[in-house]
């Protein structure tokens, strides 16, 4: 689900008559990464930025020692003390995937553009309150019409999962 579902959309519609899959479900899909980026900031959201953000510089900082004394444009600093998600792809992941801007890593990595390609059944499954996957990103005329592409959005049913604490 969400990023991964980005992931598998944007694999699919990339690879075409390549890809060995049959059929697939996307779960959650924010689609637009730059839509999912602004409204990742609004309101009550904003809870969730910041935990994403608080688990992505837990796991940093225990591997941290992997990112000393490497060439690029890594700011180090930046993402171990991301308050946001969008902080930490600054410094540390649109660095690593060779991005300019996290703007540019985001707008690369969306799968809005590349769904209208899949060629295999694909059923899309979103929650129109969903705060990592906003419905307004949903690429609805790419996706309307396609038979291959159904798709359910429900107006509530987003659930959070954020992991248990050890």
């Amino acid at each position: 689900w969400s990023l991964g579902a980005n992931i598998l959309v944007r694999y699919l519609g990339e690879e075409t008559d390549k890809c060995s899959l049959s059929g697939a479900v996307s779960m959650c899909n924010p689609f637009n990464l730059v839509i999912a980026d602004e409204d990742f900031h609004k309101g009550f959201n904003n809870i969730y930025d910041r935990a994403l953000a608080n688990s992505l510089r837990a796991i940093f900082k225990k591997h941290a020692l992997l990112f000393e004394g490497l060439d690029g444009e890594y700011d180090i600093p930046k993402a171990a003390n991301a308050k946001t998600v969008r902080d930490f792809d600054e410094g540390l992941t649109r660095v690593s995937f060779g991005f300019r801007s996290v703007d540019d890593y985001y707008s690369n990595s969306s799968s809005s553009d590349s769904i209208k390609n899949v060629s295999i059944p694909l059923l899309c499954i979103q929650a129109d309150n969903d705060p990592i996957a906003p419905s307004r990103g949903i690429p609805r005329e790419d996706i309307k019409g396609k038979s291959e592409l159904p798709t359910d959005s429900n107006t509530r049913g987003w659930s959070s999962w954020m992991g248990s604490r050890r």
